[in-house]
């Protein structure tokens, strides 16, 4: 595996750890929140919210996690989907990892890798 591959799988992997920790403090933030309101409505209302919250952030997590399994199998559209979510990474609190990703993926060494596995046997 070249290294700026090595470099991206490991972002990756550090991004989706990021987001299950996310998922699992805001989820437990929301449900405690909850517990002091005094309204029902507000409970219902903030428990939906939490839960909805903590599986976006899973399935996010999932999507990193899957797009690393494309990547190390050569697959273009892995790639095109990292290059994606490196650049939206670019503009979060992820900025470092966004980076390092996105150089990975973009490095002299890499691309050709995923080149030869857009083009169709003929």
């Amino acid at each position: 595996m070249p290294k700026g591959l090595k470099m991206a799988v490991i972002g990756f992997h550090i991004n989706a750890a990021c987001y299950v920790l996310l998922s699992i403090f805001f989820g437990f933030m929301f449900i405690y929140a909850v517990t002091q309101e005094k309204n029902p409505d507000d409970r219902i209302i903030g428990v939906v919210i939490g839960v909805l919250f903590t599986v976006l952030t899973l399935i996010w997590a999932a999507f990193n996690e899957l797009t690393i399994w494309g990547l190390k199998k050569h697959r273009f559209w892995a790639w095109v989907c990292g290059i994606i979510i490196s650049g939206l990474n670019v503009f979060s609190l992820c900025m470092p990892l966004g980076v390092l990703t996105l150089v990975g993926l973009l490095l002299k060494d890499t691309q050709p890798l995923f080149q030869k596995s857009k083009q169709l046997p003929v």
